[in-house]
């Protein structure tokens, strides 16, 4: 099979798809480049499992403060403890 297009016809066919490839643009917006993606998905999954190892860690450390801790002193003692292991 053989196409032969003139060079009038190039140009009316890559205007054609110019405009196409602006209306899809307009219509949803720009390409999405998968890698990313993919990217943006893992680093919110993992902001998302250190949010939660951080709630869980400070759940920990308030229960210890219940059930070890019976004067003042040593709830302070313990809170400069949390301090240092959140930096």
């Amino acid at each position: 099979m053989r196409c032969c297009l003139r060079s009038a016809e190039l140009e009316e066919l890559e205007a054609e798809c110019l405009g196409y490839q602006r209306r899809a643009v307009a219509a949803c917006g720009q390409p999405l480049d998968m890698s990313d993606f993919f990217q943006r998905v893992k680093e919110e999954e993992q902001q998302a499992l250190l949010e939660a190892v951080q709630v869980a860690h400070r759940a920990s450390l308030q229960r210890l403060k219940c059930e070890y801790c019976d004067t003042r002193e040593d709830i302070q003692t313990l809170d400069v403890c949390v301090t240092v292991h959140r930096i």
